[in-house]
């Protein structure tokens, strides 16, 4: 799923640049708690895990792309 929301979120963001590159494009996931306190509110084991990999290339990617930014929500 990291993977696949980093490709999707290249594939929107290489769309609003052909357009305009001062168009800001944010990514907001949200975090439940830490390890498996997030596994358990989302009734997914591994999902922390999964989440922290999503991060790391969402970094990645707003490290290339000037008008994306990564933003964490927390409840």
């Amino acid at each position: 799923m990291s993977e696949k929301i980093e490709k999707t979120t290249r594939e929107i963001l290489d769309t609003i640049n052909r357009y305009d590159s001062n168009i800001p494009f944010t990514v907001k996931p949200s975090i439940d708690g830490i390890g498996e306190k997030h596994d358990e509110i989302r009734g997914l084991p591994g999902s922390f895990e999964r989440l922290k990999e999503t991060i790391k290339r969402l970094k990645q990617v707003e490290n290339e792309y000037e008008n994306f930014h990564l933003e964490l929500g927390t409840v």
